[in-house]
């Protein structure tokens, strides 16, 4: 059971990059990673969205990784834009792409003192490009960075 200011959330698709453990709240790329591998190893993708805004109201700010089809920044929420939440940029099309919006809208559904909040999703245009979003609570940490220091259990 986690303890006070500890939270767990753990949804992995390809696709939906949060996994926890009954821990601090970390996340966690989980798209065809091999173990111990970093999200944000030597990947470029998206990397030159930052400073754009999605769907009128996401701010790009900090790059904080991603894959060869994905790229998670750092935002605000619109509504209260002290808050921090990472939005997760994904290419996908056809089925793929219903499948993990409707995943997205399930996981917004979930509402748990320990789990991180699914804030929002949909689709929107970057440089061209046709990308599904979704926004999340931020992470205080990233599993790349706990796991050399301690074992999950």
């Amino acid at each position: 059971m986690p303890g006070a200011g500890e939270r767990a959330f753990f949804y992995c698709t390809p696709g939906l990059f949060f996994a926890a453990f009954w821990g601090p709240v970390v996340s966690y790329n989980c798209s065809r990673m091999p173990a111990g591998a970093s999200a944000s190893a030597n990947v470029e993708f998206g990397k030159q969205w930052q400073g754009q805004t999605v769907d009128g109201r996401y701010p790009l700010y900090q790059h904080l990784g991603g894959s060869d089809k994905s790229a998670v920044f750092l935002t605000r929420l619109p509504a209260d834009v002290r808050t921090r939440a990472a939005i997760k940029l994904v290419r996908a099309a056809g089925r793929e792409a219903e499948t993990l919006l409707s995943n997205w809208k399930r996981a917004a559904q979930l509402s748990h003192p320990h789990l991180l909040r699914v804030f929002d999703g949909g689709r929107c245009w970057l440089s061209g490009q046709e990308m599904l979003f979704v926004v999340v609570e931020c992470a205080d940490e990233n599993l790349a960075q706990v796991l050399p220091q301690r074992a999950l259990s």
